[in-house]
C-alpha cells in the first residue's frame, strides 16, 4: 500500500482509493491506546479492545485488499498482494537487479539498517 501512496486513486494493483495508507489509518483513529486494557473473563474470546483492533486491521486492509467491495472475502492466501499486476517479475528483478536498502538514515520509517552496497553486490 506504501508504495501506491500517491495523491490521487490507482487501480493498477488493486483499486484503491487517494493516500490510501492515510485512509488505512482513519480506521484506528477513535481507539484509545492511552488507557492499558484490562482482560476481563467473558464467555467471549475475544475483549470488546481486542474485537475493536481486530475490526481495525480488517478495515485497513480492506483499502488495499477490497477497497471498492470488489470481492465478497478477503483471499488470506494471496500473499503476493499484486492484485491485477503480474507481479512474477518482479520477484526476479528484486532477486537480481534491484538493490532495496529500505533504512538510509534515522529518518526512515523503518528501522535504521546499513546498507552496504559493495558488499551486496558481492
Amino acid at each position: 500500500m506504501a508504495m501506491t501512496d500517491y495523491p490521487y486513486a490507482s487501480n493498477f494493483l488493486n483499486p484503491q482509493p487517494a493516500w490510501p495508507v492515510n485512509a488505512s489509518c482513519e480506521a484506528f483513529k477513535d481507539i484509545n491506546v492511552t488507557t492499558p486494557q484490562k482482560d476481563v473473563p467473558n464467555v467471549d474470546p475475544l475483549t470488546d479492545y481486542q474485537r475493536e483492533i481486530l475490526t481495525a486491521v480488517k478495515t485497513a486492509s480492506d483499502i488495499y485488499f477490497n477497497y471498492t467491495g470488489q470481492t465478497n472475502c478477503t483471499n488470506y492466501n494471496d500473499t503476493d498482494a499484486t492484485g491485477n499486476l503480474d507481479g512474477a517479475g518482479w520477484n526476479v528483478l528484486a532477486c537480481n537487479q534491484l538493490a532495496m536498502p529500505t533504512a538510509m538514515g534515522p529518518d526512515s520509517m523503518f528501522i535504521e539498517e546499513p546498507f552496504d552496497y559493495d558488499a551486496y553486490t558481492k
